[in-house]
């Protein structure tokens, strides 16, 4: 957890060095309306740490760049990891989902992951409609490193829906989706659902505080599906600019046993 700990300061450092250029444009935009409609730039990091049923620990640390454009009625994002493993285990990435663990030689590879983009569609709106339901598909291009184990070396997508209800404060959402795997000769890989459900609770303006539980089927046989459960607060200390922060545990051997991770996000 000590190096979770130092990448989240590094990711807080360069968000207080930034504050002030951010608080600048946040004032002399102040008089305008969000729109919904525009361009979202995310940085993000995550750190896992995880046995996985082994006998030593396997770690992965990820660093992205994320571009979204919103509408009205669409949404398009565009998503750039790279990654740092070590140990036994490597995490290779799945559409839609958390990514299954391959074992291998214990050491440490890093490189560029698979590039995912994703599109979605907004059917109906609360406002309008008493609740939110939205569909979309994922595609994840296979750009990451076989040979170093950070990849499968297929490409594979997922489609799915969301249907969201707000209760005063409380927001929920609830996820149910299917991947359509790569599958990769000689390993076993089939396609799976997954589902998740999600809460969150506006404190105020700037702060909510939410919970996920998230559930994948199995993309392997023979090996157990993956079950997380999420905790993360979200705030804005700035107009525009937004920063969540989050704490994962693992319940399945699929599953990292702890995670933790920070996105620091901008509209223009």
């Amino acid at each position: 957890m000590q190096r979770i700990r130092f990448g989240v300061l590094r990711i807080l450092l360069s968000i207080v060095t930034a504050f002030p250029l951010y608080a600048a444009q946040a004032e002399a935009s102040a008089e305008q309306e969000d729109s919904g409609v525009g361009l979202n730039v995310k940085l993000g990091y995550d750190r896992t740490s995880g046995k996985y049923d082994q006998s030593t620990s396997s770690t992965a640390s990820t660093n992205s760049v994320t571009i979204a454009y919103d509408t009205d009625n669409y949404s398009l994002d565009f998503v750039v990891p790279y990654l740092q493993q070590s140990g036994p285990g490597r995490l290779v990435a799945i559409a839609g989902q958390r990514g299954i663990l391959t074992i291998g030689p214990d050491q440490r590879a890093s490189g560029l992951g698979d590039v995912t983009a994703g599109v979605t569609r907004y059917v109906l709106n609360e406002e309008d409609n008493g609740r939110d339901l939205d569909l979309g598909t994922v595609f994840k291009f296979h750009t990451a490193s076989v040979s170093k184990g950070l990849g499968s070396g297929k490409s594979d997508f997922a489609i799915q829906t969301a249907l969201g209800r707000s209760f005063g404060l409380l927001n929920t959402t609830f996820t149910i989706g299917y991947t359509f795997v790569g599958k990769p000769p000689d390993q076993g890989y089939r396609n799976a659902y997954y589902a998740s459900l999600d809460g969150s609770y506006k404190i105020n303006e700037g702060v909510s505080v939410g919970i996920t539980y998230a559930a994948g089927g199995s993309i392997i046989e023979g090996l157990p599906g993956t079950r997380d459960i999420t905790a993360n607060v979200n705030f804005k200390p700035v107009k525009k600019f937004r920063v969540n922060l989050y704490y994962s545990v693992g319940r399945s051997t699929q599953s990292p046993d702890r995670g933790a991770g920070i996105t620091a996000s901008r509209d223009f």
